[in-house]
């Protein structure tokens, strides 16, 4: 049985988004009610996560992701859970790829071909692309980019989602030769070529959708914009910001 519960994937390198000193966790299993077990990426800023997204040094691996807490976004993720786990890769307590058993890294790459890889539990994978050969390399790997706008990342169609927060930028990221991932409310109609998100009914470890371009599935994915009340308000607040109907 593995006892490792992550590996260092890579440790202060520049991030591919600003140039800020970032490293790249490997978080082995996960208790999320969504995706089920997978093994995930989690990048980080050297600032803890809780002081990073009031300072705005989560940019290193958010980049301008509109869901950021300093720009008053929806992000659904709980920071505060990631302070421990920042504390201790940044003190070198992951071990690295490298400082693996035989054993443990074959038990790793068969973990990757059973169940899914996530990219970003925290952060955009364009802050890292370095990982994504190894995180992709079973070919079962969920990933969501903020940053498909940007002509030095279209490299990450294959592998990620184009994260999109309306019809607008739905329509500009399929011209552009991305699958999207979109957030709508409830009411909105789906648009053409797209599905709702099948949670809860498939957990995404028996789905596997949301495999970017390379994907045997075509459909673009929708979700409702979900969790707790003001951050959905948030993305109400947005909608109405850009005069798109708010039903």
């Amino acid at each position: 049985m593995l006892s490792i519960s992550g590996i260092t994937l890579t440790f202060n390198q520049p991030s591919e988004i600003n140039g800020a000193p970032i490293g790249t966790l490997l978080q082995v299993g996960s208790n999320n009610q969504k995706t089920g077990y997978s093994l995930q990426t989690v990048y980080f800023p050297t600032a803890k996560p809780t002081l990073a997204i009031t300072t705005g040094s989560d940019a290193a691996v958010c980049g301008d992701c509109k869901c950021r807490p300093i720009v008053g976004g929806w992000c659904y993720l709980n920071h505060m859970q990631l302070n421990q786990q920042h504390q201790k890769f940044m003190r070198g307590g992951y071990p690295q790829w490298d400082e693996l058993t035989k054993f443990e890294r074959r038990h790793v790459n068969r973990l990757k071909e059973v169940f899914i890889s996530r990219l970003g539990k925290w952060g955009d994978p364009a802050s890292d692309k370095s990982v994504i050969p190894f995180m992709t390399e079973y070919g079962r790997c969920l990933g969501y980019t903020h940053q498909w706008d940007k002509p030095q990342h279209q490299d990450l169609q294959p592998s990620c989602m184009a994260s999109v927060d309306d019809p607008l930028e739905y329509g500009r990221a399929n011209d552009m030769g991305w699958r999207t991932f979109r957030t709508k409310l409830e009411s909105d109609p789906l648009l053409p070529n797209e599905i709702i998100c099948p949670y809860p009914k498939v957990q995404c470890v028996d789905c596997g959708m949301c495999d970017g371009k390379d994907s045997k599935f075509r459909k673009n994915i929708a979700v409702n914009a979900h969790g707790v009340r003001y951050k959905v308000d948030r993305y109400k607040e947005y909608r109405t910001q850009l005069e798109l109907p708010v039903v």
